[in-house]
């Protein structure tokens, strides 16, 4: 049964992730102004994971996670993709605030580069 919900998952994602190669990075972080819209851009994205159950978020791990993105679409995307890949091998089936708050990036370009 896990087996389906991965492949499941992984199909949905990797539509995902073709659409972000058509529009490449967009930068929220621009957008501080208006913090409801920025959050509510973020809960939209974790909600529309195929996740058998749903995503609440507290603000403080939305902000977090704009954080750990640095308001970057492409970021935030990948973030939700692993965190919602990670919700299926945990058996949760949903985001939680606390793996947003443990989340650690697969790749750390300034690490990389140092």
């Amino acid at each position: 049964m896990k087996d389906a919900g991965m492949k499941r998952l992984r199909k949905a994602l990797s539509g995902a992730a073709l659409i972000l190669g058509m529009i490449g990075p967009f930068g929220l972080a621009s957008a501080r102004a208006d913090e409801a819209m920025i959050e509510g851009c973020l809960k939209a994205a974790a909600r529309n994971t195929p996740l058998r159950q749903p995503t609440v978020l507290t603000p403080k791990s939305l902000r977090r996670m704009l954080q750990i993105t640095e308001g970057i679409t492409a970021n935030i995307f990948q973030m939700i993709n692993s965190l919602a890949v990670e919700a299926v091998q945990t058996g949760h089936e949903q985001i939680i605030d606390e793996a947003v708050e443990s989340w650690q990036p697969e790749f750390d370009v300034e690490a990389a580069f140092a």
